[in-house]
Parts: C-alpha cells; structure tokens; sequence
C-alpha cells in the first residue's frame, strides 16, 4: 500500500510542476509573436519559393493535316524539308513528339544546343531518348 500512495503523491507534484510550468508561459512568454516571426527573419528571407509553373497540355496533331493546312494557307506552295547545308546530326528516327514530323522536317532551335523545331509544327521540343520513338 505504502508503494501506491507514494506513486500517487509523486503524480500529484508532476502534476502541480506542469500547472505551474504552464502558467509561468502564458505569463511571461507571448506565444503570439512566433507566429509571423519567422517571415521577417534574415535567416529565413533567403528561403523563397518558386512560382509555380504553368502547365500547358500538348495538343498531338498529324504532320500531315498540319503540311496540308500550311499548303492551303500558303496558296498550294508545298512545305518542302529542312535543306541543310551540312551533315545532319539530328539521330535517325527522331520524330517530333507532338506532330510525329520525321527527321527530315526537323532542325536544331538554337545552334548545337539540345532543343530541336518541326517545321511543320513550329515548336520547339529538346532532345531526349522519348523523342526518338516513332510515333504512328
């Protein structure tokens, strides 16, 4: 007996500790000041985050119905491919993801950098191992 009144007695300190813990808090401790305090810290003005960016879906067209409009739109001059004046070094079977525009109405978007252009698309799409698979 003598085990469980000593236990309860220690909880009933425990207890009086954490009213006092707790008022000694609300007095001299506002809790308030911590809620915006940190967007005002140097420390934390570095940490900014990025605007999302805009997601835009990719419409998929047929290279043909786009070369068909573009001729109709051009009074029936046909869209000719890309004449290059070197050596093409755009892999062979790169295909536009978009419009599926073989290799040969596609051309580099900027110099040597990894971005190509479909002629017939006029967009740009970079250079990946997905844009290599042939679309049907």
């Amino acid at each position: 007996m003598n085990i469980i009144l000593y236990l309860l007695l220690t909880i009933q300190d425990l207890y009086r500790q954490n009213l006092w813990l707790l008022s000694f808090i609300c007095r001299y401790i506002p809790l308030r000041q911590f809620e915006f305090d940190d967007s005002h810290s140097p420390e934390y003005q570095k940490f900014k985050t990025d605007i999302l960016p805009k997601i835009i879906p990719v419409r998929h067209e047929d290279w043909q119905h786009l070369r068909r409009e573009w001729q109709r739109s051009h009074n029936g001059r046909e869209l000719l491919p890309i004449r290059r004046r070197g050596d093409c070094d755009i892999p062979k079977g790169t295909r536009c993801p978009c419009c599926g525009a073989p290799m040969e109405y596609l051309y580099r978007n900027n110099g040597k950098h990894a971005s190509f252009n479909a002629k017939c698309a006029a967009h740009a799409f970079p250079q990946t191992p997905c844009s290599t698979k042939n679309i049907s």
